[in-house]
């Protein structure tokens, strides 16, 4: 069968077809929330499109970014792992179409040897090394190193150069102040690695745009077949 969601793509089209009865399909709208923190979320989302951002908050209210979402993941990996409940909110970002399965649907089928679960825990490892990643460069990147793997991870999670976003969008998402996202952005556009406009972004060079990154980005996650275990091939 196949969808735009590459988790998804790495079943077999045997085992697509049953999980694909036990889904259907959405069109994700911008800020709808699709977990909420300390509650259990009703369905798992496999976006084929647009961008989810999980966010992080304290209690004093502040929040920031701390994983993104596109066509190679979904949400609720947490519930995967036998936790009850989430423990970040996960907002649309940028609105796309999805594939969502019910909560309890999704746990039936991985109760029942699926070759979904091991592909989903195979994500879930991938998030942790996301989580680590975001870590380092929070606490060593510059905004502009920041800024730059940010933009370059949401264009490949969406395998688009065109981007719908604001600078307070990367601003909350970074948990920066706007000033200093404009005059990054403002830099990496004098660059030539990313063109700008009002509410959009356009990457014109990701080699150039991973260069401005110094490092703190890689491929680590996005989906791929060869990270998945053969049972799910």
């Amino acid at each position: 069968m196949g969808t735009g969601n590459l988790l998804l793509n790495t079943l077999a089209p045997e085992h697509q077809e049953l999980v694909y009865r036990n889904m259907d399909f959405t069109v994700m709208s911008y800020r709808q929330q699709l977990m909420r923190r300390r509650c259990r979320p009703d369905h798992i989302y496999f976006p084929e499109g647009g961008l989810i951002s999980v966010i992080a908050r304290s209690v004093r209210r502040e929040q920031a970014d701390v994983g993104t979402i596109g066509r190679e993941g979904c949400t609720a990996v947490e519930i995967i792992l036998g936790c009850e409940r989430a423990y970040q909110d996960a907002v649309v970002l940028i609105p796309g179409p999805a594939w969502r399965m019910e909560i309890d649907k999704v746990l039936a089928l991985c109760q029942h040897g699926s070759p979904l679960r091991p592909i989903l825990m195979r994500y879930a490892y991938l998030t942790l090394m996301q989580a680590r990643e975001t870590a380092l460069v929070n606490a060593r990147g510059t905004i502009l190193q920041r800024v730059a793997r940010w933009i370059l991870m949401a264009s490949e999670k969406m395998s688009t150069t065109h981007l719908t976003l604001t600078h307070d969008e990367i601003s909350t998402a970074l948990g920066v102040r706007r000033a200093g996202v404009t005059i990054a952005l403002g830099r990496l556009a004098d660059t030539g690695v990313i063109q700008i406009g009002r509410g959009r972004i356009e990457v014109g060079n990701p080699p150039g745009l991973a260069e401005a990154a110094r490092g703190y980005y890689s491929t680590m996650g996005m989906a791929d077949p060869s990270l998945v275990p053969a049972a799910a091939e």
